[in-house]
């Protein structure tokens, strides 16, 4: 007898999934509060709403509209984005994605502010991966360069149409390359 597995709890509705969404811009709210000393007080000012609505927004996020998120985010000096995103769960088995996911890899590709400039930051290490390769042959050879990948650290594709992989204990400060393959 197969088992159905069962959606995620935001998938009962629209308001479970924008409740789940909004408490994770809620959570990024606080910290940031956290990390400038701001109390509920100062925020309300800074925003122009009451401490009482603060409160109730931060306790309870599920009304939260984009105008305020906006207004929050400034306050505080923060950016804000919606993200649409596929990632192949139609069922919503999983829920929405946590924001700090989409953060932490923002910062993991070197905070570009748009795909210009992420693209010009690819270039970038495209030419680093030249170097290493080019390391790899001068000093190796060709016959030390291999298909395996197990353990190995990867880039994304850089924009040539490959990606590169290297064992993260062969390549050391780009001088001490033992072995680099190729996707």
């Amino acid at each position: 007898m197969s088992k159905k597995k069962q959606a995620h709890w935001t998938e009962s509705n629209t308001a479970d999934f924008l409740y789940r969404i909004a408490s994770d811009f809620v959570e990024q709210i606080q910290d940031r509060m956290r990390e400038k000393k701001w109390t509920q007080t100062r925020l309300a000012k800074a925003v122009g709403l009451d401490k009482s609505r603060i409160s109730q927004l931060l306790n309870n996020p599920g009304n939260l509209g984009l105008d305020t998120i906006i207004k929050l985010g400034r306050a505080l000096e923060l950016k804000v984005a919606v993200v649409a995103y596929n990632d192949n769960d139609r069922l919503n088995n999983r829920g929405p994605i946590n924001a700090e996911i989409f953060r932490l890899c923002w910062q993991k590709a070197g905070r570009p502010a748009d795909m210009w400039e992420y693209r010009d930051m690819s270039a970038q290490a495209t030419i680093g991966i030249g170097f290493v390769m080019h390391k790899v042959v001068s000093e190796y050879g060709h016959t030390k360069l291999s298909n395996t990948t197990q353990g190995n650290n990867a880039f994304p594709d850089l924009g040539v149409g490959k990606s590169w992989h290297f064992d993260i204990n062969a390549v050391s400060a780009f001088s001490n390359a033992k072995s680099l393959t190729h996707h």
